[in-house]
């Protein structure tokens, strides 16, 4: 009786198997990685600069910033983060409370949303986020009194039971003709519940027989200030508006007195102890002593948000130096602070010195940079020879930084000019001026109008200005020589970005108000061509040109407001005749189309990733025409859809994706490969039973083939890597988990010069 055939796909080449067992030995392998994140695993890079609410209880202190907490452990001394990609389920932190008789954090968002956490879980409260409501939702502050919680928002006051774990009551409409009314914060004293409004203080009696959802029932004072603060020790209140202080005596509301300057935190230490908390000074109230200032900030680029007593400690909110902890006001404080960039929004990342930079939006001309090596963030803020903050940076680049005469960042600002060297102590060359008296940079007005800057592999860097008849710029640090270069076309003078193509075209994105699309140059022979949305002109698919990076293929990319496109034919683009980019075509339909591209990355695999401005971030294969993943802040960690930078290190695989609510990044399973197999690692191994996820074969010869049989020979799977890597999923080619036993992992370069042969065990 003749055996069964089996089918191609399963059979493995025995000359195949048997030549690569002359070359190699079976060796188990243990596991290993460089990065500490597990392939297909995410990690946060957010910035912990600056605190907006401090609480405590359970022997911790919390510290939330705008999209992330940490707590500082009393017991142990460590700090720990509580993030989404740690459980929780939004970003945009309003408030925080910890309730004693729960024992939970409560999180409250700008959303609406609920997050209530433990050490041991995390439930979320979505009621209030998906209420249909018209007016906005955002929470303000929490207030905990017996078993129920009060919740201060836009909306009113929210009342959740914590017995019950639902929301018993809702206090909106609370205005003098039951209007809108914002609650920035309520506090219990006197038998009744009182609120601070953008309208006067308001309150009520707690006897259950007065209806608090009827605006009627509530009383109300001073209703032409807008107060933002409230305290109470045993029937003793005081409240803030802007930079007043008011104090509650004998029923009656009045002005104490003027601090100066915002108060942003009034809280009681003792019956006759009033913390004052001012943007730059912290102050004590006492009863006989007046006011006096315990700490100012004045001088030191921060200001104070939130004071707290806790621990025989007060621990103080700042905006740029994270959670200050007290136990003398004759010492400085101790700074509290997880590792991290210096804000949440950065842009612009290049590599130098085996440490990524970024360009730090919402900061004073501040670069964060993260050492790849030791995983440690740090930042500098750029100053000029003044002392003053350089702002308003729009390039930074890395590109000859080798050359003898720059050994550090250069960087742009729109009106400055351009600048290297700088960090928090040392101030930044001007290239402009000091260091440069034959540059040509124009600054009429003040302002250098600089759009980008970028370096190929000559010695020159690259400049665009905006608005000026020379519109581009080389400048050569060796020789401190200048160029310039003017075109032809009308909408040439207002170049947003800039590549150089492979060769050595420029390509300059130009401002949609002023025609939009791109302009291509050859300086070399003043060669421009205008490339828009027109077909045989172009054929881009918007006008707004958002993005442009160039792939292994040399095919360049190019990401606008309307989709993407390719041209995989670059250097023909200033030849006299018609061109239209390449659209890949996905679900029978052109790839992205209408989404509004902020971002290219490609991958060591040749993958391609698309941040989009409300719609997350995307991977395709090579060719654009197979999805492999689609992030959005619903599944997965990202906290939001709008992407503004991305950076992928290729070694380690790691893509740093910058939202406009932080950064997070993800290890993919692409990484930088070689031309031979080098020091090949199989992980885990062996493989336990209880194991769900991926064994990772990385450190494989470029894009190598991968075989995986069992000991018998008879094929098991099949794949290529990415790059350097890898993944099986212990699963066979019909989907189905592998029985235990010895698989022989078999790779081989395209032409099969370079091979290895590895073992798995299977538990």
């Amino acid at each position: 009786m003749k055996g069964k055939k089996r089918k191609p796909n399963q059979r493995i080449n025995r000359l195949f198997l048997h030549v690569l067992l002359l070359f190699s030995m079976l060796v188990s392998q243990s596991g290993y990685t460089q990065n500490s994140v597990p392939i297909l695993g995410w990690r946060t890079h957010f910035s912990y600069n600056n605190i907006i609410d401090i609480t405590s209880g359970d022997n911790k202190v919390f510290a939330a910033t705008s999209n992330a907490l940490f707590y500082t452990d009393e017991e142990d001394n460590s700090t720990n983060l509580i993030n989404k990609n740690t459980g929780l389920s939004d970003v945009g932190i309003g408030a925080i409370a910890f309730d004693e008789t729960s024992k939970q954090l409560v999180i409250a968002y700008i959303n609406g949303n609920l997050d209530f956490w433990s050490e041991n879980s995390i439930t979320n409260v979505k009621t209030i986020k998906e209420a249909d409501l018209a007016t906005s939702k955002r929470l303000r502050h929490i207030e905990s009194f017996g078993n129920k919680l009060y919740i201060s928002g836009d909306l009113g006051i929210v009342v959740y039971d914590l017995n019950r774990s639902e929301i018993v009551e809702s206090y909106r409409n609370l205005g003098t003709n039951g209007e809108p009314l914002i609650i920035y914060q309520t506090i219990f004293a006197n038998d009744s519940i009182y609120a601070i409004s953008e309208n006067g203080i308001l309150s009520a009696s707690l006897d259950n027989s007065i209806n608090k959802q009827d605006f009627n029932n509530w009383e109300r004072t001073l209703t032409s200030i807008r107060f933002q603060g409230i305290t109470a020790l045993n029937g003793e209140l005081f409240a803030s508006a802007d930079s007043d202080l008011f104090s509650y005596q004998n029923g009656n509301w009045t002005f104490e007195q003027n601090l100066g300057e915002n108060i942003n935190a009034l809280d009681f230490i003792s019956a006759d102890q009033l913390y004052i908390l001012t943007e730059s000074k912290l102050s004590l109230r006492s009863s006989n002593t007046g006011i006096s200032t315990l700490y100012n900030a004045s001088t030191q680029n921060q200001k104070l948000n939130d004071v707290h007593r806790a621990n025989n400690s007060t621990w103080l909110a700042s905006s740029d130096n994270g959670l200050l902890q007290f136990n003398s006001f004759s010492a400085d404080p101790t700074i509290i602070k997880p590792q991290g960039p210096s804000s949440d929004i950065n842009i612009k990342p290049a590599l130098f010195n085996s440490q990524i930079h970024w360009i730090s939006e919402g900061i004073n001309g501040s670069i964060s940079k993260l050492d790849l090596e030791d995983q440690l963030w740090s930042f500098f803020g750029t100053k000029d020879s003044d002392g003053n903050y350089i702002q308003h940076l729009t390039g930074l680049d890395f590109g000859i930084v080798d050359n003898t005469t720059i050994q550090s960042p250069l960087f742009a600002s729109f009106d400055k000019g351009l600048f290297f060297g700088g960090n928090s102590i040392s101030p930044s060359t001007s290239i402009n001026n000091s260091f440069s008296a034959t540059s040509p940079l124009p600054a009429p007005g003040g302002s250098f109008n600089i759009t980008s800057i970028a370096s190929d592999n000559t010695p020159l860097l690259w400049v665009t200005t905006s608005g000026f008849t020379n519109l581009l710029y080389s400048w050569n640090p060796a020789s401190d020589e200048w160029a310039n270069y003017s075109l032809r076309s009308s909408i040439a003078p207002y170049p947003t970005d800039l590549l150089i193509s492979p060769d050595g075209h420029k390509w300059m994105s130009i401002e949609p108000s002023k025609g939009g699309g791109i302009v291509v140059l050859d300086e070399s022979t003043l060669r421009e061509r205008h490339l828009n949305t027109n077909g045989g002109q172009g054929g881009l698919p918007g006008s707004e040109v958002t993005a442009m990076v160039v792939d292994q293929d040399f095919f360049v990319w190019i990401g606008t407001n309307q989709g993407i496109a390719f041209f995989p034919n670059p250097s023909i683009v200033l030849e006299n005749q018609a061109i239209t980019a390449n659209v890949p075509i996905f679900e029978n339909r052109l790839l992205l189309r209408e989404e509004f591209i902020t971002e290219i990355a490609i991958d060591p695999a040749n993958r391609k990733w698309f941040g989009t401005r409300n719609n997350g971030l995307w991977l395709f294969n090579e060719a654009g025409e197979e999805l492999v993943y689609h992030f959005t802040s619903a599944n997965s960690p990202l906290p939001s859809n709008n992407i503004k930078s991305l950076y992928i290190d290729p070694p380690s695989g790691e893509l740093f994706i910058g939202t406009d609510k932080g950064m997070v990044s993800f290890r993919s399973d692409a990484t930088q490969g070689t031309n031979k197999h080098t020091n090949v690692k199989l992980y885990p191994n062996p493989v336990n039973p209880s194991f769900q996820g991926n064994v990772v074969i990385n450190g494989l010869v470029n894009n190598a083939l991968v075989k995986i049989t069992d000991v018998s020979g008879k094929l098991v799977r099949e794949t290529r890597a990415n790059g350097s890597t890898a993944l099986w999923n212990t699963r066979d080619i019909n989907g189905k988990r592998v029985s235990s036993g010895v698989y022989l992992v078999f790779s081989s370069s395209a032409d099969g010069t370079e091979t290895y042969v590895g073992k798995i065990v299977v538990i």
